[in-house]
């Protein structure tokens, strides 16, 4: 009983704050990397999407 308790506040904590870093922009949700347009990387990252926007590596040209 204890573990089923448990387990349902974290649950509750781990919605909720996934829910507010959401809200305040710290994860932008994506479907391609169009949407990651304004989310901010710095130089040599680019921002990239994977389900949510991240920052990757800017794969240099090899040729």
């Amino acid at each position: 009983m204890a573990e089923i308790i448990k387990f349902v506040y974290l649950m509750i904590l781990f919605v909720s704050l996934f829910h507010v870093l959401g809200i305040n922009g710290s994860i932008k949700f994506c479907k391609e990397d169009s949407d990651c347009a304004n989310y901010f990387c710095e130089k040599p990252y680019v921002p990239k999407c994977v389900h949510i926007c991240t920052c990757r590596r800017l794969e240099p040209l090899v040729g």
